[in-house]
């Protein structure tokens, strides 16, 4: 009995120096710095010694700050607020109800987020493309339609919109549209377009400014289909050069915008090339 009450012993200490071979803890120095994955030899209420990679090393009360147990190196945390803005940084210490972090490692800069001002965390970074769907209304006028003199022509656009991260101030754009020209000088004459476009739109977000000015350049093609009035008829599928400019108003923030835009398109037809004038007015909605 009393034997194996020495092998228990033997057996739990074995246990015991194991796990404390494999425990690593994380000391925070007064002066910002992180020293991670020590292993403590010795702690009193005047001072703490450690073995940081290999060297034993002592610190005073006042030299050290904090000590977290049973963690090998920082954390790094990506946040997601409620206002969709991220932080990223590693965790310094959390709660119920706060997180505290640093954006850099070895600095004395901490930083208290509220939970309840949190949206998500992950130690993963956050892609986001801000989709958005936008419609547009405005007037569609072919400059050179020679002498069937087209009118100015009611356009519609529904587009879908997306900011890729990996460019700033960037949008991604696709456009299908529809207007209707009708001829000025020969009666029931009429032309069709439905233009589907693909576009690459930069912002110029102004200083402390709800207004944003824009380009934008494209490329796409437009379904036309034409009626001379007359019984005679034709549609092609024409290739379409997209410039535009304009101006973006933020109606709600990171929400709801509002778009005025004058665009150019070039139409290559087989027997020429059509040059259009588009003026547009347009809300743009980010869900």
């Amino acid at each position: 009995m009393k034997r194996n009450k020495i092998y228990l012993i033997w057996i739990s200490l074995a246990v015991f120096n194991f796990h404390s071979s494999l425990m690593a803890d994380i000391l925070f120095l007064q002066n910002g710095e992180v020293l991670e994955n020590i292993k403590i030899l010795g702690l009193d209420k005047k001072s703490i010694t450690i073995l940081d990679r290999g060297k034993n090393k002592k610190f005073t009360k006042k030299q050290y700050s904090k000590l977290l147990y049973g963690q090998n190196t920082l954390e790094p945390i990506n946040i997601l607020l409620n206002d969709e803005t991220t932080i990223s940084g590693y965790i310094v210490d959390q709660d119920t109800e706060k997180v505290r972090i640093r954006q850099k490692k070895n600095s004395k800069n901490e930083k208290v987020i509220l939970k309840s001002k949190i949206k998500q965390m992950s130690n993963k970074k956050f892609v986001f493309f801000y989709p958005e769907i936008q419609f547009r209304v405005g007037g569609f006028q072919t400059v050179n339609s020679g002498h069937s003199e087209m009118g100015i022509a009611p356009i519609i656009y529904l587009g879908y919109m997306l900011r890729p991260p990996w460019i700033s101030n960037s949008i991604l754009g696709f456009e299908v549209g529809f207007a209707k020209s009708e001829s000025k000088v020969f009666a029931d004459q009429q032309l069709l377009h439905f233009p589907i476009m693909l576009y690459y739109q930069y912002l110029f977000q102004l200083p402390q400014s709800v207004w944003a000015v824009s380009s934008k350049i494209g490329m796409g093609a437009f379904f036309l289909l034409f009626d001379s009035g007359e019984g005679d008829s034709y549609n092609a599928v024409d290739p379409s050069l997209l410039l535009g400019a304009g101006l973006v108003y933020t109606l709600i923030n990171r929400s709801l915008f509002l778009n005025l835009f004058v665009d150019y398109y070039l139409i290559y037809e087989t027997k020429g090339q059509f040059h259009n004038v588009m003026t547009s007015l347009g809300i743009q909605y980010r869900y």
